[in-house]
């Protein structure tokens, strides 16, 4: 179970990427909500997040299962607009390395969630990529 810290700098994070290229689209707005309700963050909560997103400290997973399933939420955001742009790969990227992840595993999931966008990359493939050697 992740607490109130972690919960809200993923939330910075998700939003971050999500903001990078300019504008965040309805999938992009839809499964960042999604994710706020599975986590049990409340409204005002997201609202703090919302308007502090830069003060937010990161806090990085404690387990390995809550790591590759948080990088894989930010890929996911990377992908709703079907667009990967400079920016939102280069955040991905740090957010990769920040949560623990070699570069060379960031480089080689973060090349497959671009080049692959209107793929399904469910999170159990995701797990099975990321822990393949790079």
């Amino acid at each position: 179970m992740l607490g109130l810290d972690e919960k809200s700098s993923q939330l910075a994070n998700l939003l971050k990427v999500a903001y990078a290229d300019g504008s965040v689209n309805y999938f992009e707005d839809m499964f960042i909500k999604l994710i706020v309700g599975k986590m049990g963050i409340k409204p005002q909560e997201f609202k703090y997040v919302i308007d502090n997103l830069d003060k937010i400290s990161f806090t990085a997973p404690k387990t390995d299962e809550q790591k590759v399933s948080y990088f894989w939420q930010v890929l996911q955001v990377m992908k709703m607009d079907m667009v990967a742009d400079e920016k939102e790969l280069e955040l991905c990227k740090e957010i990769g390395q920040r949560i623990g992840f070699s570069n060379a595993q960031v480089e080689k999931v973060v090349d497959y969630m671009a080049s692959n966008l209107r793929t399904v990359v469910q999170l159990e493939d995701f797990k099975k990529l990321i822990a393949e050697p790079a």
